[in-house]
């Protein structure tokens, strides 16, 4: 029998909490939640078996009402399932891996990341030549960098290849077929949403590599009420190369729709003009040219819609197809027997896609980092990096 307070002596906690999917206006809310250190360690105490409230509460050393409580919203939000006899286990796919997994799996991703960067890297490239974003540096501090379809922060080919090369990578090597079978896993959300949420246990081991380096909030989606007056959809990929990676306020619709009235120029509506536009420059959106006295929007902004987007970048070569089975292959055959028996089929399903696996994305673009096709970002880049607002109109 388990020990009494097993989990109130030694807590779990959990070191990431992503979801795969479309996000809705509850995000933040569900969020907040799920980063209290008692939800995890109830999500945690039915994760590899079933277990009723008074079992949970028994190896938390909490009140049962209290866990009941906890309970009913998880289950409510689909993190946690009603099965026979009252028990609950949870459904949601939590990374519990050992030492030695981990080791070996980050060992698997580096071997790939050189073989995938030499296939598609060059195709990457000439796309983005190809793409003629930039208009001529005869004005070295000009803070428009945009022709025709894109603005581009202080016309910086740096910048804008660091959010294109994440976006391709996060997009086209996804193989559409697998991602529909991962996809039938996720749970339909009370504001509309549809989304399978993962998260990682945080070990108390070391590791032989940076784990952080490799960590990712995953891509978020995400548009704003009346799409007729504020016509966007925001992209977000955040890593640790950028500081949003724990910041649930770049969620909030006011920073995004506040953006929006700055460059369409509708601020004369606004009574508290002067305290947006401050709340604007903390969040990096717009920012100080070092070069004059003017300020800039921070952030890529395109009047193409995402979807042409995507389909303007190079398809994924199909020999990479046979490279995806492979390395997936090998990565489940390390990982699956570690996950708990009813996530079996989640885990096969989320490591069928490989090759979009935002930790071999992330070993990637050490890579590029390392060979200096990508060059280091700015403290002023690094607040928006990786985000790229499909608009209706550029600055």
């Amino acid at each position: 029998m388990d020990e009494k307070g097993k989990y109130a002596i030694e807590p779990i906690k959990f070191s990431s909490i992503t979801h795969q999917g479309t996000i809705g206006s509850d995000r933040m809310s569900i969020d907040y939640n799920l980063t209290k250190l008692l939800t995890q360690n109830i999500l945690y105490a039915a994760y590899r078996e079933a277990k009723k409230v008074t079992d949970i509460a028994y190896l938390l050393d909490v009140n049962s009402s209290l866990v009941e409580e906890i309970v009913e919203y998880l289950e409510d939000n689909g993190f946690m399932n009603k099965i026979d006899n009252d028990k609950y286990l949870t459904n949601i796919l939590i990374h519990d891996l050992s030492k030695e997994v981990l080791c070996e799996k980050n060992k698997i991703y580096k071997k790939y990341a050189n073989i995938i960067l030499d296939i598609y890297i060059p195709l990457l490239m000439e796309s983005i030549t190809e793409m003629d974003c930039f208009v001529p540096r005869n004005d070295e501090i000009s803070a428009t960098g945009m022709k025709d379809n894109f603005y581009v922060p202080l016309n910086d080919l740096n910048f804008f290849k660091w959010t294109i090369i994440t976006f391709a990578l996060s997009h086209k090597l996804t193989i559409p077929e697998l991602s529909d079978v991962f996809s039938k896993f996720y749970i339909k959300q009370n504001d509309g949403s549809e989304y399978m949420t993962i998260a990682a246990l945080e070990h108390d081991f070391d590791l032989s590599y940076h784990e952080n380096l490799y960590k990712s909030s995953g891509e978020v989606i995400f548009s704003y009420g009346n799409i007729t007056y504020y016509p966007f959809t925001i992209w977000i990929y955040n890593t640790i190369y950028n500081d949003k990676m724990h910041d649930w306020s770049i969620y909030a619709e006011s920073g995004f729709m506040n953006l929006y009235d700055y460059f369409v120029e509708r601020f004369n509506n606004y009574n508290d003009k002067n305290e947006i536009i401050e709340n604007l420059r903390r969040k990096g959106f717009i920012a100080q040219n070092l070069k004059s006295d003017k300020e800039y929007i921070n952030m890529i902004i395109t009047k193409m819609a995402k979807d042409k987007l995507i389909a303007t970048l190079p398809d994924m070569p199909k020999n990479l197809i046979a490279i995806n089975h492979e390395l997936s292959s090998a990565i489940l055959e390390l990982c699956k027997p570690e996950y708990p028996q009813h996530i079996q089929d989640l885990c096969s399903a989320f490591y069928a896609n490989s090759l979009s696996n935002s930790e071999l994305l992330l070993q990637m673009i050490e890579i590029l980092l390392e060979n200096g096709t990508l060059k280091p970002l700015t403290e002023v880049q690094k607040k928006t990096v990786n985000m790229i607002m499909f608009s209706d109109r550029l600055p």
